[in-house]
C-alpha cells in the first residue's frame, strides 16, 4: 500500500506580465479586404505570469502573489476579478491611473492549418526597480506579520525581460530570508546582452527554445547550450529548456547530468496558448514537492502537453494528483537549507520502483473512473495486448503515464496472463516489463 503523500505548502511571488487574451477561432484566414465570421471568441486572462499563476493556484496548499504593471484599476477590473476568483493576490501589482486600456493580445486561430496569428497591444510601461522594491517590501511585511514567520515566500519567480531585472535579483538576494527561499528566472525571449549576469544568483532557470536559437543552437545542440549557460550559474542550479512539441530538457549543474522528456502526442491540439507557462508552473510545484529532476521534468512535460488538448487552464490538474501521492519525499528530492543558498538535491535511485507504483495506481484509477473492473482487462488480454479496449481508454493508459514511453510497446506484446490471480499482483506482471 502506498503511503499517503503530504504536500508541502508553497508561497510564491511571480513577477512578470499579465494581460487580457482575446482568441478568435476561424476556419481560415481569407485574403485582404474580405469579410469573414468567427466560429468562437474567447476572452481570458493571459500573460506569462498570469498563466503560470492560473495553473499554480489549482494545486493544494499553494498561496500565490502577482506583481505586474497594469492599467488603471477601472480598466483592469476584468483581470483583477479573475485573479481574485483564483485566490491570486494582486496587492503587489502596480496600477497606472492614467492608462485607460490594459494590455491585450489578440490570437487569430485558424482551424484548417492549426496555426495562429498574434497581434499585441501594450501602452503600459514595464515595472521599475523602485516599484518592485516598494511592493516586495510591502508583501514581505504583510506575510511576516500575518503568519508570524520570518519567511515571506519560499519561492520567487521572475521573468527576465525587465530592464531592471538585474537590480531586482540583487535586491532579492540581499534579503535576510533569501537562504530559505528559491529564486527562479525565466528567459523566454531572444538573447540580449547581460543575460549571463542575470542568472548568476538564480537557483532555477527556465530557457525557451527561442532563447537557445537566438544563441545559435538547435534542438540537437541543447546539451551544449545548457552546458555553456551553466558556467554562469550556481553550482547547484537546475537549467530547464523547453522545445515545444519536441519535449523539454533539464541540466543538473551539480551532477552535470542532462535529462530529457518527450511531450505527449495529444489526439488533437485545440489550444496551445500557455503551454510553456503550464510547464513552468508544474516544474515549480513538483520541485517544491521534492520530486527528482527527472520526475519533475516528465510531470511538467505531461501536463503542458495536456494543456494543448483543452481550452484554457481550468481543471488542468484534476487528473494528476496521483503523482504527488506516489512520490515519497525522502526518496525523491529535497530542499535543503544552507548558510548561503537553497540547494535542491535529487536522488533518483528508487525511480524505477516509483514508476512501478505509479503505473499500478494510474491503471487502477483509469479503470475505476470508467466503471470497469481491472480483472476484465487482466483476464481478457489474449495475444492482443490492449487492442480490445476502446481508443479512448488505450490513449489514456498509454499516454497518461509518460514515465514509461520507452517501455510501453512491451505491454502490447504480452500474450497471456494467469487469470487465476485477481489481486494487486496481476498488474505487477505488467510492471515487470518496465525495465530501463
Amino acid at each position: 500500500m502506498v503511503a499517503k503523500y503530504k504536500q508541502i505548502p508553497l508561497k510564491i511571488l511571480v513577477i512578470g506580465t499579465a494581460h487580457e487574451d482575446v482568441i478568435l477561432y476561424v476556419d481560415k484566414l481569407d485574403s485582404v479586404d474580405s469579410s469573414q465570421g468567427s466560429q468562437k471568441i474567447e476572452k481570458r486572462v493571459g500573460g506569462s505570469a498570469g498563466n503560470t499563476l492560473a495553473v499554480l493556484s489549482q494545486f493544494p496548499m499553494t498561496k500565490t502573489w502577482l506583481m505586474a504593471p497594469m492599467a488603471s484599476k477601472e480598466a483592469s477590473k476584468f483581470l483583477v476579478q479573475d485573479f481574485e476568483s483564483r485566490n491570486i493576490k494582486t496587492a503587489t501589482c502596480v496600477f497606472r491611473p492614467n492608462v485607460e486600456y490594459h494590455q491585450v493580445t489578440y490570437f487569430i486561430h485558424t482551424e484548417d492549418e492549426n496555426s495562429r496569428t498574434v497581434v499585441n497591444y501594450n501602452s503600459i510601461k514595464e515595472l521599475t526597480f523602485e516599484e518592485f522594491k516598494r511592493k516586495l517590501d510591502y508583501a514581505c511585511t504583510v506575510e511576516i506579520a500575518s503568519l508570524n514567520t520570518s519567511i515571506p515566500f519560499n519561492w520567487i519567480h521572475l521573468e527576465g525581460h525587465h530592464t531592471d531585472a538585474k537590480k531586482m535579483v540583487d535586491y532579492i538576494d540581499s534579503r535576510v530570508w533569501r537562504n530559505q527561499s528559491i529564486l527562479s528566472i525565466r528567459l523566454d525571449r531572444p538573447y540580449k546582452n547581460g543575460s549571463e549576469n542575470l542568472i548568476q544568483k538564480a537557483d532555477i532557470i527556465f530557457f525557451s527554445h527561442v532563447f537557445a536559437e537566438s544563441k545559435g543552437y538547435n534542438r540537437k545542440g541543447v546539451y551544449d547550450f545548457l552546458k555553456v549557460m551553466s558556467r554562469y550559474c550556481k553550482d547547484n542550479a537546475y537549467l530547464f529548456c523547453t522545445w515545444g512539441s519536441c519535449g523539454a530538457f533539464c541540466y543538473d549543474n551539480k551532477t552535470k547530468r542532462i535529462y530529457y522528456a518527450t511531450a505527449l502526442q495529444a489526439p488533437i491540439v485545440v489550444d496551445s496558448i500557455g503551454a510553456d507557462d503550464t510547464f513552468v508552473a508544474c516544474a515549480i510545484y513538483s520541485l517544491v514537492q521534492r520530486m527528482s529532476p527527472e520526475g519533475c521534468l516528465r510531470f511538467a512535460c505531461e501536463l503542458s502537453s495536456r494543456k494543448c488538448a483543452q481550452f484554457g487552464f481550468d481543471g488542468i490538474i484534476d487528473e494528476m494528483n496521483v503523482l504527488f501521492r506516489l512520490f515519497d519525499r525522502s526518496e525523491s528530492s529535497s530542499i535543503i537549507q544552507s548558510d548561503s543558498s537553497s540547494v535542491i538535491q535529487s536522488d533518483s535511485s528508487s525511480f524505477i520502483k516509483k514508476k512501478k507504483k505509479l503505473y499500478n495506481s494510474l491503471l487502477n484509477g483509469l479503470l475505476r473512473k470508467r466503471n470497469a473492473q481491472k480483472e476484465s482487462i487482466i483476464n481478457n488480454v489474449d495475444g492482443g495486448g490492449f487492442d480490445f479496449l476502446s481508443d479512448e481508454i488505450q490513449y489514456d493508459i498509454i499516454n497518461h503515464d509518460n514515465l514509461f514511453t520507452r517501455s510501453i510497446n512491451k505491454i502490447s506484446s504480452i500474450n497471456s496472463i494467469n487469470s487465476n490471480t485477481n489481486n494487486m499482483n496481476n498488474s505487477k506482471l505488467f510492471i515487470n516489463n518496465f525495465k530501463k
